[in-house]
């Protein structure tokens, strides 16, 4: 950011100050999040733009290549979720093709690739992978809370997860979760919206949006419409 541009400062810039016109409605992948109070170009937090009615609100939507690069835009994953232009988080966007995200701090030399948001429930889930030249040796587990802390030593019996559990720790906010099997390339990863072992309320908020995360699967149901997905 320089102070002889002040455009630079401005986080919609991206638009060039026109989300009416400039709102991609068919790109993919990541919604923006984080922009505070409802305004023009913002609604339950999402970057995007009012009809002229003001009347449908369409969330923008970022797209990346199989390199994990969106044009125009900085986007990076660490153990507390997506980036995007450094203040702002990146969120699986529903019913969209799989995005590829690369990398950074403790995932850096690593990429993942997001399919869905937990019906709403989780900011992305997918699977996480080293990159050409690297491999799950080098990665610091150290770092992370795990494996199989507390109650996720009984997830085997009542979910889908099959390795050691590890976990950021991030209570504030989106918080990595990796269900590591050993030998294997791919690992499980999501990203829930808080780390659920903090508190009593986090592990109540977290029971209850895995019931029905598996209430959902049952019902057919798709990831919801983007005022639906968050904390």
């Amino acid at each position: 950011m320089r102070l002889i541009d002040p455009q630079e400062w401005n986080m919609y810039a991206y638009v060039k100050n026109n989300p009416l016109r400039y709102t991609d409605p068919t790109g993919k992948d990541l919604w923006i999040r984080g922009c505070g109070n409802n305004t023009a170009t913002c609604n339950h937090d999402y970057v995007g733009s009012w009809d002229k009615g003001h009347k449908k609100f369409t969330p923008t939507r970022i797209q990346s290549d199989s390199n994990g690069n969106f044009s125009g835009h900085s986007v990076n994953f660490d153990d507390k979720g997506i980036h995007v232009d450094g203040t702002l988080q990146g969120v699986f966007a529903s019913g969209t093709a799989a995005t590829v995200v690369n990398g950074a701090g403790m995932f850096s030399g690593f990429q993942a690739s997001f399919s869905n948001n937990m019906f709403g429930h989780g900011e992305a889930n997918g699977v996480v992978y080293p990159l050409p030249g690297h491999s799950w040796a080098e990665f610091d587990f150290s770092k992370m809370r795990g494996p199989n802390e507390k109650l996720d030593s009984l997830s085997h019996y009542f979910t889908d997860h099959t390795g050691d559990q590890y976990r950021g720790g991030n209570a504030s906010g989106p918080d990595v979760h990796i269900d590591y099997v050993g030998g294997e390339s791919s690992q499980k990863m999501h990203f829930d919206w808080a780390f659920p072992w903090n508190s009593l309320g986090g592990l109540v908020d977290h029971t209850e949006a895995y019931l029905e995360i598996e209430a959902d699967k049952k019902l057919g149901k798709s990831d919801p419409s983007y005022d639906k997905v968050g904390p």
